[in-house]
């Protein structure tokens, strides 16, 4: 470990701070500007799986949301601030910070597979990923996804409603990008 460098929980006090954190999502989905049923009331927040970001103090998670009525749906999260035992008030979305944006970055350009509590979160890239990018800065004009720009070199694009199947959206930019 370097100079700096926090030490990680262990897996299970990380599985218990992830589903304080998801269970705490349970009060805030409705005021997030990418979640898409903001008419229903949720019953519980679930985590399904998920992994600590290497180099940062992120965690992406899949969580199942229950509603009272009707079907539940899966959700992708990055929750931060978890590494430092915070597990009451509002859950800090780890897109906001620019360190998790570049960790995950690293991630896809080195072709990772990070083994999750359940399975595996691979990262992929395309050849039109830059070598160098500058600092990241979140968008706001997201509605169902969330996006951070790196300068004018890339975009990260992260799908917060995840669903079984093809995405088009991903489909469509990722023959976009290597076209």
């Amino acid at each position: 470990m370097t100079s700096g460098t926090r030490p990680r929980p262990s897996s299970r006090a990380l599985d218990a701070r992830v589903a304080k954190g998801a269970a705490a999502l349970a009060g805030e989905l409705p005021s997030r500007r990418w979640f898409g049923q903001k008419s229903r009331a949720i019953a519980s927040v679930t985590p399904v799986d998920h992994v600590a970001v290497p180099g940062s103090d992120g965690v992406l998670a899949l969580v199942r949301v229950e509603f009272t009525d009707g079907a539940p749906v899966l959700y992708s999260v990055a929750m931060a601030g978890l590494d430092r035992g915070r597990t009451t008030g509002p859950v800090a979305d780890a897109l906001d910070d620019p360190a998790f944006d570049a960790a995950v970055v690293e991630q896809i350009r080195g072709g990772a597979t990070l083994t999750g509590r359940r399975g595996h979160f691979h990262f992929r890239a395309t050849g039109a990923l830059p070598d160098a990018l500058p600092p990241a800065s979140r968008l706001g004009a997201d509605q169902s996804n969330t996006s951070v720009a790196f300068g004018r070199h890339a975009i990260l694009k992260v799908f917060r409603q995840l669903a079984p199947g093809p995405n088009p959206e991903f489909e469509i930019t990722d023959f976009l990008t290597r076209a």
